[in-house]
């Protein structure tokens, strides 16, 4: 068996999730994705963990389109590297997804920046910290 990419992998757990959400399968085949679920979920685990362990942060950043699943994952993998999820807000559903303040996304207190000014301040934030702790070694 070929070894997935970290993206493929999570596409195709989504799908295993989808299928036995929707029912209509039998027992041995609920059984079957179950377990192909499981093997994908340790891959994606271990895939995570080598990442955070190199150091890797991961910012996924999620449009007004990501479903509460997708957003759920979304946050999973920020956490587990210690990166933050970021999204997208726009000027609401009649103004056709034009930037503004308005998201979809299940949080409360968030600011609106620009998205280029978002990364570059993100960027710079993990830079000084990075700085700081290799001043703090030395």
């Amino acid at each position: 068996m070929t070894t997935p990419s970290f993206e493929k992998a999570l596409e195709d757990l989504e799908k295993i999730v989808e299928k036995l959400e929707k029912g209509g399968l039998s027992l041995s085949e609920s059984l079957s994705q179950f377990e192909k679920g499981v093997q994908l979920a340790r891959f994606l685990r271990e895939e995570l963990e080598k990442a955070a362990a190199q150091g890797i942060k991961i910012f996924p950043i999620a449009s007004s389109g990501l479903d509460d699943q997708g957003e759920y994952i979304f946050r999973q993998i920020a956490q587990f590297t210690q990166g933050r999820f970021v999204f997208l807000t726009y000027a609401g559903p009649t103004n056709g997804g034009a930037p503004g303040d308005e998201t979809t996304h299940h949080v409360e207190d968030y600011s609106v920046e620009n998205l280029d000014d978002l990364l570059v301040r993100l960027v710079e934030e993990e830079l000084a910290y990075q700085d700081s702790g290799l001043a703090q070694v030395q």
